[in-house]
């Protein structure tokens, strides 16, 4: 009963009650591919990266939301950031350059996602919502990546009958207006995913 659910491992148990045993109970994975790639929890791991080290520097400097006029420094800033997170992986293969292409863009391709992800952020410029909290984790160890405002303590959620669930997890991104509205954002590298309107 005093256990700490996170929404994904809620979500095994519902899909299939022993591959939740098996993950969350015995602690067997499957082995592990040799890929010639990031995989697609590491190319996640590096958007997310990317994405949260530009927003907190972004605002350090006293910048709030991305404007037109400040889409040249925005798109230096977040490419140099790309960059070098990418450096960070040693793949050598067709494969490999592909996807930093398809991330960083180039002259032949066009941009790649965080040209069009601060594209897609210069359309909600005259929003009131401010990019404030980025990697905010709740009922979770402390991580060097976690938004400082984070809190150890996990979400309590209780039933009608007094029952009570435990729930952990990292918001990617929380953008906060004066009057105390809020917007939540899970970061999606797929092709379908909602717009901020929606």
């Amino acid at each position: 009963p005093d256990h700490v659910y996170s929404p994904t491992s809620l979500e095994t148990y519902a899909n299939c009650p022993f591959a939740y045993f098996l993950n969350r109970v015995m602690y067997l994975e499957a082995l592990p591919e040799v890929e010639p790639n990031l995989s697609s929890k590491d190319r996640g791991t590096a958007i997310h990266n990317v994405l949260s080290i530009f927003y907190r520097e972004w605002c350090t400097s006293g910048k709030t939301r991305v404007s037109l006029a400040a889409l040249t420094d925005a798109t230096e800033l977040i490419l140099q950031l790309a960059k070098a997170e990418l450096d960070t992986y040693s793949f050598q293969s067709p494969l490999w350059d592909a996807t930093r292409i398809l991330m960083l863009g180039d002259t032949r391709t066009g941009p790649g996602y965080f040209e069009r992800f601060l594209a897609s952020e210069v359309e909600e410029a005259d929003s009131p919502l401010v990019p404030s909290r980025f990697e905010f984790s709740f009922g979770m160890g402390t991580d060097a990546s976690d938004d400082p405002a984070s809190s150890p303590a996990p979400v309590e959620l209780a039933s009608p009958g007094g029952e009570k669930v435990f729930i952990r997890g990292r918001i990617d991104r929380i953008d906060l207006a004066p009057d105390g509205n809020f917007l939540i954002y899970d970061y999606k590298s797929g092709l379908t995913h909602p717009k901020a309107k929606d």
